[in-house]
């Protein structure tokens, strides 16, 4: 083996014209493909000496007759089923030859960092190891020429096997065959992940002092993902559970809907499919500018640039938002199931897909994480505040009242029914307790890719480690009071005083926000409405303490000192509510109603004063969407000067029929219906709220719990229309990875369903290849016309 001298490298390049450059000869291997094309290059490294100002002869060229006579490396075998088994990636599509788009594709090396993985180099002759010798170079970012570069040089250590350094890459040699060697190559834990391309150097002889190189470029990339699986990795993850959901599962669900009626929707995350991860490298390399960096090593830089390039506002992202209930020239984000196609789409067209909300963001980005190897999960916080005050962490409504004594809002925070985040799973060493006591930060972080308000200058947010938001400790991570108020603010209702210019405080209620704080149980399988209660895992506990408790209250003071607040409760200033004796109960028949179906309020006013009072009370229902916008008013009723007299209990009744608002273009999903009493002796002005959530017809499918591995099932789908009217535009859209034999039914336009008809079809469906080891296949549909924007079904079937 020639001796490690040390040397600096200057390239020369020769092609098969005979045309020099710069005292130095490179050409490209005739044999090999033009699509970022394997090639043998000559390359004349000198050895290093003292400069002298006398000019340096020109190095003449090798002739061919010679070159012909020195070792070539003639390809490299990535052991692709063996390393992509023993890497937990064989799961990806894209490791397997398979053909995509109408192309033929050839199978792709997917890592973790971490590990080790096996090559063999295969060469024209026989290799000498006292007088060859080999480099690798690993190069992040080589094809953008003018972006930053990662490129990691190391030599294969051709003595017996040493332990490699746990922040180096480093090749030993494994074994040796006439005409090739195998190789084990180390990357370490803390590497930047992406695609990565390959190019092996031999020395192959020594001339006028002058090394001899032939460099041998792999045609394909080495894709390097994160590595929950390794103890050195940031994102490793003890858990053999929660490595099953948050990294391996392809099909979960997502939580909707309201506090007191939880709906889960089925979700196929498609991480494996062909397309995805290919999808997710691209919106890393887009969210850091497509400059290679250490920095995609970060998993904190990583989850934060998701953050922001899920969304489409600063980067041009996946994403477009819209809540206007107007979707023209897009898709509901009602409609999507799943987010493989979103982000096709995204790839397809190049531009930003048309439309999500929270959960389409928080779905999309959970794919996107698992995909390139970070546990991830989506998670559901029921009674969501969303506050835009930047001073503040309660959530304020400001009441003005009219001349005809009804009150206006002025919402500029909001209450959502929910609003959905991700948690990334991952270590913190990056963090100091700022509180003493020596509590870790590490585990689930909260991300959230929806736009919702900037940070640092981006509509991006976290990672903040939930267990800082239980404990009020606001100043640490990124964005946690922003988080904290949205699971543990203070609603408060204030009465604008015009006149005098003050704000008095209707109420405030500290348990108003924060509730079901949801996420699907580690199950590793898609959603099983059968244990419907034991698929929701609960996590509320993990965001804050007890209600009322000491603990809770005394984050919530940690978190408002560091705000440098006065007014979290009486002993601080706040101006207490007025004590009044009239009492508003607002009750109604049913907490979730049917669509179609009716549903009655009931307000009780109760004088338990010692004096009578005059009141004027005005009882409304208005339409609404998730995040509390109104839509419409559909009932209402007003009670102008009515005498109570002390003990006296007064009932008012409204009925609201779901129907009234079916055709209406914006229609939400809840009714919020308020009451409002004014006490004429005392000028007190009372408020109270109640919301009513409206479930829709199912969607039924049915058909064998098992089928063979890559075999095929039948399955009914039908849908019976129970309202009082036709439904019109009906269309049906799925995915999952069960595939529709007949692709035209993948996206089906049905047409109108009439009242009280029931439509069917009958599908057959084939079993998709990924992910390899998991032994259930599940497929989402929705259907969604005019008038009902979602009608959601799912199907599941056991490979045997």
């Amino acid at each position: 083996m020639f001796p490690r001298r040390r040397c600096h490298f200057r390239y020369y390049e020769h092609n098969v014209y005979g045309r020099r450059r710069a005292n130095s000869w490179m050409r490209d291997s005739p044999w090999l493909p033009t699509v970022r094309p394997s090639s043998m290059n000559i390359v004349s490294t000198a050895t290093s000496k003292p400069e002298t100002t006398k000019p340096k002869a020109e190095i003449p060229p090798v002739p061919e007759t010679e070159l012909a006579t020195k070792l070539h490396v003639t390809g490299v075998d990535l052991h692709i089923a063996d390393n992509t088994k023993t890497h937990n990636t064989d799961m990806y599509e894209c490791t397997r030859d398979r053909v995509s788009g109408g192309t033929n594709k050839k199978a792709q090396l997917v890592l973790r960092r971490g590990q080790e993985f096996t090559m063999t180099i295969q060469f024209d002759r026989a290799y000498d190891i006292k007088k060859n010798d080999i480099t690798f170079d690993f190069t992040l970012g080589g094809a953008d020429k003018d972006k930053q570069k990662v490129i990691k040089s190391f030599r294969l250590e051709e003595s017996e096997a040493a332990p490699y350094k746990p922040r180096k890459w480093g090749a030993n040699l494994v074994k040796k065959k006439e005409k090739s060697l195998t190789v084990s190559v180390f990357i370490p834990a803390s590497s930047p992940v992406g695609e990565w391309e390959l190019s092996v150097s031999t020395v192959v002889d020594v001339k006028d002092g002058e090394d001899i190189i032939w460099k041998y470029n792999h045609d394909q990339e080495v894709i390097v993902l994160f590595n929950p699986w390794c103890k050195e990795d940031l994102v490793y993850m003890a858990d053999k559970d929660w490595l099953k959901e948050a990294v391996l599962n392809d099909s979960g669900c997502v939580y909707r809907g309201f506090s007191m009626y939880i709906q889960p929707r089925p979700w196929y995350f498609g991480q494996f499919e062909d397309q995805v991860l290919e999808a997710s490298l691209h919106l890393l390399r887009k969210a850091f500018k497509f400059d290679a960096s250490p920095a995609l090593g970060s998993i904190v830089r990583v989850t934060r640039a998701l953050s922001k390039i899920v969304n489409s506002i600063d980067d041009a992202g996946v994403l477009v938002g819209n809540w206007s209930n107007d979707y023209t020239g897009g898709t509901s984000p009602s409609t999507w199931v799943g987010s493989v196609k979103i982000l096709k789409q995204y790839m397809t067209t190049t531009k930003p897909v048309k439309y999500g909300q929270c959960w389409v963001y928080s779905c999309v980005l959970t794919t996107v994480c698992r995909a390139l190897g970070i546990p991830c999960r989506s998670v559901t916080n029921f009674k969501s505040a969303h506050n835009t005050d930047k001073e503040h962490l309660s959530c304020d409504t400001y009441n003005y009242k009219l001349p005809n004594g009804e009150l206006e809002e002025e919402k500029i925070d909001s209450v959502w029914n929910f609003h959905v985040w991700n948690e990334a799973w991952m270590s913190r060493p990056d963090l100091a307790d700022s509180e003493g006591g020596g509590l870790a930060y590490d585990g689930w972080q909260v991300i959230d890719a929806t736009p919702q308000e900037e940070s640092d200058g981006s509509y991006q947010c976290g990672p903040c480690p939930v267990i800082a938001v239980k404990e009020g400790h606001v100043n640490v991570g990124l964005d946690t009071a922003f988080v904290f108020a949205e699971v543990n603010g203070d609603k408060v209702e204030w009465l604008v005083d015009r006149k005098k210019k003050n704000f008095i405080q209707l109420s405030r209620d500290r348990n108003a926000v924060g509730k079901f704080i949801s996420t699907h149980a580690p199950t590793g399988e898609p959603y099983n409405e059968d244990e419907k209660e034991a698929e929701r895992l609960d996590i509320t506990r993990e965001y804050k303490y007890e209600e009322g408790s000491k603990e809770e209250r005394a984050a919530v003071r940690r978190a408002e000192r560091t705000f440098r607040l006065a007014n979290f409760d009486g002993e601080e200033g706040e101006e207490p509510t007025p004590i009044e004796a009239i009492e508003l109960t607002l009750d109604a028949t049913e907490e979730t109603v049917l669509l179609g179906s009716e549903f009655e309020l009931k307000l009780t006013v109760r004088n338990t004063g010692a004096m009578a009072r005059t009141i004027n009370v005005f009882l409304k229902a208005n339409n609404i969407d998730y995040t509390g916008e109104r839509l419409a008013t559909v009932a209402e009723k007003k009670i102008a000067d009515t005498v109570m007299n002390v003990g006296d209990v007064k009932i008012i009744k409204v009925k609201v029929d779901t129907m009234i608002d079916l055709d209406q273009p914006n229609r939400g999903s809840t009714y919020e219906c308020k009451a409002v009493a004014n006490v004429k002796e005392s000028e007190n002005t009372l408020k109270t709220s109640k919301c009513i959530s409206v479930r829709n017809p199912p969607l039924e499918i049915t058909g064998p719990e098992k089928c063979k591995k890559e075999g095929q099932v039948t399955v009914k789908v039908s849908f019976k229309n129970t309202l009082r009217k036709a439904l019109t535009n009906c269309k049906l859209g799925v995915e999952g990875n069960m595939k529709c034999v007949d692709e035209s039914q993948q996206e089906m336009t049905i047409g109108d369903i009439g009242a009280w008809k029931t439509w069917s079809t009958d599908m057959l469906l084939k079993m998709a290849k990924s992910p390899k080891d998991n032994p259930m296949r599940a497929i989402n549909m929705i259907l969604s016309c005019d008038q009902i924007e979602e009608v959601g079904g799912l199907y599941k079937v056991r490979l045997v």
